[in-house]
């Protein structure tokens, strides 16, 4: 596969040309950490998770989760789902399945109640 070009901006092309749309079904991450200490090993599996649905071997998939996990909750709300809409998508129904259960179970269930109440939709990623 080719490298991609570097700085691509995801807004201006199809995501089908750069997400691999069939694998999402495949995509899975662990339960949520119990711990403060578990929280990095998590937090670089699910991002390596989401990176893998590249297509090619550009690294605007990882970068696009990356920025959703530093950006304020402001940003997030008016930039929705970043030009990656069923990724977007799919990340949010995953990672809130995944997380059923302990403290950041209930923290999942209440970002997606918030947002239902909000926006009447399902977060996205």
């Amino acid at each position: 596969k080719p490298a991609a070009p570097p700085g691509r901006d995801l807004r201006t092309l199809k995501e089908e040309d750069v997400v691999r749309i069939k694998d999402l079904d495949a995509l899975t991450f662990p339960p949520p950490p119990e711990s403060a200490a578990e929280n990095r090993g998590y937090v670089n599996h699910v991002l390596t998770a989401i990176g893998r649905m590249q297509k090619d071997r550009g690294a605007e998939v990882y970068q696009w989760a990356m920025q959703a996990l530093n950006a304020s909750e402001r940003w997030l709300r008016a930039d929705g789902d970043g030009g990656l809409p069923r990724l977007s998508r799919e990340v949010g129904h995953k990672l809130a399945k995944s997380a059923k259960t302990g403290r950041f179970g209930l923290l999942f269930q209440q970002m997606v109640e918030e947002e239902r109440n909000l926006t009447g939709s399902l977060p996205d990623g």
